[in-house]
């Protein structure tokens, strides 16, 4: 009988550290989800700021730059139009003054011819 209250109260102790181990085990886990909501709650602040750095980049140097690109190429497209225009004029002029050149001939031999 003594043995059997002897073993009682060692499974009754057993029983208590159980408990108590189980009560840190939960306060230990408590503590660990409480430390993973806070670093969620890091990252998303700070893939927000990232968000948000990464946006003013884009507005203050990205878009300038873009929209000086697309006026030089609206200038460069300008001078390509004046370019070809000149081209043009350059090619006519030459068979003007081919031409010009061939009746100046003309006109001293029919001169002489007089």
């Amino acid at each position: 009988q003594k043995n059997l209250e002897a073993g009682q109260k060692n499974l009754e102790a057993g029983q208590k550290n159980l408990e108590a181990g189980q009560k840190t085990t939960n306060e230990r886990l408590d503590k660990v989800e409480q430390d993973n909501q806070h670093l969620y709650q890091m990252i998303e602040q700070q893939e927000k700021r990232i968000i948000n750095q990464v946006n003013a980049i884009i507005e203050t140097a990205v878009v300038p730059k873009i929209q000086l690109i697309a006026e030089q190429h609206s200038e460069i497209i300008e001078k390509l139009s004046v370019s070809k225009e000149v081209d043009s004029l350059k090619g006519r002029v030459s068979t003007l003054e081919g031409t010009v050149k061939t009746h100046t001939a003309q006109i001293t031999e029919l001169k002489k011819a007089q």
